[in-house]
């Protein structure tokens, strides 16, 4: 069998320099064919080129989500969609994905649609500024919520506040209201988050605005109007304890700790016509403090 691949120092020449595929190390990379013991065509690593060992490995991929788009007329299609961003994004022309996620926002499934609008902010958002108003505006058709009222922290020592019933879960709101929390002696406004200020994704990250964020409980509020009442399901993705109410009534919640994911939970709710108060309590440790939530009305498949 032939040695493996394996970093190695070249031989230095007088008056030469050497040009390593290691950036800083000065060193390059020798592979020996098993079958034949020579050289390998090809280096295994190429300034600018995440898989150069592999060429066509992004396109491959890039086609067998449209294979799984195309083919699948459920919600098994959103398979096509998960992770896109993270795997593709810079190895296939951007107008290519951006084609291929707008095709999937006609796709027969609700759920399937929606989160294509929602990878289709991701990507815009990952171009950086000058698009971060048509990745916000992508994300609010899709129902994201992305501007709340947020205060804290109050305590969840040994995650103990989940079941902990602190004042703004009893108090009705009132915009000039302040609350004792965590720490003795500093008052807790309710404060603004905007997304636009710090947009992450649709992710309402509380730690931005709220200091300390470790073994911590928080609370985040908004109104939705909406012109009837109406059957609808709040999505939220959260990567930490919860619990949600709207008017005053539990709508849901959740224990558990984890890494968040935009479609993690979903819990059906009665819109009234009108305003609507929806009140959410964030626990967190030592991760992050916040929650992906968005509102949509309950739809069938088309």
């Amino acid at each position: 069998m032939g040695r493996p691949c394996s970093p190695s120092q070249p031989p230095a020449t007088p008056g030469s320099r050497s040009r390593s595929p290691w950036p800083g190390t000065g060193r390059s990379v020798h592979c020996s064919d098993p079958a034949h013991g020579r050289a390998a065509a090809g280096p295994l690593f190429k300034p600018g080129v995440l898989d150069a060992a592999h060429p066509g490995r992004w396109v491959r991929e890039f086609e067998r989500r449209k294979a799984i788009l195309r083919n699948e007329p459920g919600p098994a299609a959103i398979l096509a969609l998960l992770g896109l961003v993270f795997d593709l994004h810079g190895e296939v022309p951007r107008d290519e994905l951006l084609a291929f996620v707008d095709g999937a926002r006609k796709h027969r499934e609700p759920l399937v649609a929606s989160y294509a609008g929602y990878v289709r902010g991701q990507l815009l958002e990952q171009e950086g500024q000058g698009q971060a108003p048509n990745a916000e505006a992508a994300f609010r058709a899709e129902g994201y919520l992305l501007d709340w009222q947020i205060v804290g922290p109050f305590d969840n020592s040994g995650r103990g506040g989940h079941d902990q019933e602190f004042e703004p879960e009893k108090a009705p709101f009132s915009a000039g209201q302040t609350f004792v929390g965590k720490l003795p002696g500093e008052p807790l406004p309710w404060r603004a988050f905007v997304h636009a200020k710090a947009p992450r994704n649709g992710f309402v990250n509380l730690g931005d605005l709220l200091q300390p964020d470790t073994d911590v409980t928080g609370y985040a509020t908004l109104w939705i109007r909406s012109d009837k009442a109406v059957d609808a399901a709040l999505h939220i993705g959260a990567a930490e304890a919860y619990k949600i109410w709207l008017d005053g009534v539990p709508v849901g919640q959740a224990d558990s700790y984890h890494s968040p994911n935009a479609l993690q939970d979903a819990h059906p709710m009665r819109l009234q016509a009108g305003w609507n108060r929806l009140l959410v309590k964030l626990g967190a440790d030592e991760g992050l403090w916040g929650f992906t939530p968005a509102s949509a009305p309950r739809r069938a498949p088309r």
